[in-house]
């Protein structure tokens, strides 16, 4: 068994337990600092939930998720609010494999898409999240890489332009740019 500092480990524990009984296996497909930390990343706070990028389909197994998180008061520890962001390009091409246990298993982003993320998800809620600043150095993102960041972010924003709301984003861009001493 993969082991992580997470407290989510005892829910995985009880879907595995359901999983086995139920002979079935799960992939999940995550991003998010749940993802950092099964790369081994030390973070300074553990996280509460898993960012999922695809819905379970099996709606048993959907159902069984709900009631775990139900029944010990964090009905979002898998959180589908993640499925609807802009990920990088050919991310499904560089996911990897992460086998938690014999019944579970995790596609998460390769390093580079992981800070792409990161550096997008830390520029758009720059004034409340000390976590992505934390993950972003954790991961001891050089310069290009934040750069490179920095363009997928630009991406993601794209609508933007034109409105109030870009110099807000442009303005962030800054912030965390010389934050993290870049």
């Amino acid at each position: 068994m993969f082991k992580i500092a997470s407290d989510l480990s005892s829910l995985l524990c009880e879907l595995t337990a359901y999983l086995e009984q139920s002979n079935q296996d799960i992939t999940f497909y995550i991003i998010g600092a749940f993802a950092l930390e099964l790369k081994g990343i030390k973070r300074p706070v553990m996280t509460v939930d898993i960012d999922l990028i695809r819905e379970v389909e099996n709606e048993e197994l959907a159902q069984q998720i709900n009631r775990i998180g139900e029944r010990i008061g964090n009905e979002s520890w898998m959180n589908l609010d993640a499925i609807s962001i802009q990920l990088p390009d050919g991310i499904s091409d560089r996911l990897e494999l992460v086998e938690y246990n014999h019944r579970i298993k995790f596609r998460i982003p390769c390093r580079e898409d992981m800070i792409l993320l990161k550096v997008a998800a830390y520029c758009s809620r720059i004034r409340d999240s000390i976590k992505d600043k934390a993950d972003l150095e954790a991961l001891q993102v050089t310069r290009d890489e934040f750069e490179k960041g920095v363009s997928f972010y630009k991406k993601t924003i794209a609508d933007l332009r034109g409105t109030p709301f870009e110099k807000e984003c442009l303005e962030n861009i800054e912030i965390a740019r010389s934050s993290l001493g870049l």
